[in-house]
């Protein structure tokens, strides 16, 4: 069963393409899945809460955050949302309820008051707005399905791309590592380089990367220089350490100006470029193929309309 497919059973919500959503408790909730994240959104009406109570729940949230291992929190003028690791997704199930509770405690108010536009509400419509559900009274969402405008935030704490390439790199070079390792120890290293995509998407993951151009930059570029980086020095270590053997006194430049020079001859081009570079490449592709979709997957576009 799917983490969505959870999270409808056991709060017994109703779906809609790639959201759950419905009532709990007073509250409406949404759970969506993007990538390797899963986020929970509650439809609360914050933008006119008391600032001690919005900081309360600031506090509330980073408290609970290693706990539940909780990757990121914001919240709008018309709710909370919280994201973990689909990993982790469990956590979240039980964090929701945590969150509700504490919303109720502080007073927030939830399905009974439109978290649009304020109104007190005796009966609501559910509408989508991109991936969160909100309740609301019939005239606020007549405008909503008319021409929805976008959610101003009022707290945001976002990831970072930066930290995500960085994730990216430590990843790449770990794997690039591997490879010059086998190769130089004589093992069949070639299909390290499948890893290599695959490594660069999961390190930025894991370093708290956002999805972005980014991303697909980093998952592209740093597989294809640091395996081409590296084939290119375990030719050159191995080279130098013939070279050490037989006596030979040479600069790093000589070394490198050489090896370059010589890159298609006959010995070099069957030992070297066919068996070690090119079938590295070839790797290299199926890791890519694993990788760059979702590497260069596109945001979803908003989305408003309403809900049965």
């Amino acid at each position: 069963m799917s983490k969505l497919g959870i999270f409808k059973k056991e709060l017994e919500l109703s779906r809609d393409g790639d959201i759950v959503y419905g009532r709990c408790g007073d509250y409406i909730v949404t759970f969506s899945e993007q990538n390797r994240e899963v986020e929970l959104f509650v439809d609360a009406r914050l933008g006119r809460v008391d600032s001690g109570a919005i900081d309360e729940l600031k506090a509330f949230v980073q408290a609970s955050a290693a706990g539940y291992k909780l990757v990121s929190f914001s919240m709008t003028s018309t709710g909370a949302s919280v994201v973990v690791a689909k990993k982790n997704a469990s956590l979240l199930l039980e964090f929701s309820a945590l969150l509700i509770s504490q919303l109720k405690t502080l007073g927030i108010p939830g399905a009974g008051i439109c978290s649009n536009c304020g109104q007190p509400m005796g009966s609501y419509n559910i509408v989508r707005i991109a991936n969160h559900a909100h309740a609301c009274d019939s005239e606020c969402a007549s405008r909503l399905l008319a021409g929805a405008s976008r959610q101003q935030p009022v707290y945001v704490r976002q990831q970072g791309s930066f930290l995500g390439f960085m994730g990216a790199l430590l990843f790449v070079l770990l794997a690039a590592a591997a490879y010059a390792y086998l190769a130089l120890n004589s093992y069949f290293c070639a299909w390290v380089a499948v890893i290599m995509p695959i490594a660069a998407s999961l390190g930025y993951a894991l370093f708290g990367g956002k999805p972005c151009a980014g991303k697909g930059t980093s998952v592209l570029l740093l597989p294809l220089l640091f395996f081409s980086g590296a084939a290119f020095f375990v030719l050159l270590y191995s080279v130098y350490l013939h070279w050490i053997d037989l006596g030979y006194v040479f600069s790093l430049r000589e070394l490198i100006s050489l090896v370059s020079k010589n890159l298609t001859a006959p010995v070099l081009k069957s030992e070297y470029l066919y068996k070690q570079v090119a079938e590295g490449f070839v790797f290299l592709l199926i890791g890519y193929i694993f990788s760059l979709p979702q590497a260069f997957s596109k945001k979803q576009q908003p989305r408003v309309r309403e809900l049965s």
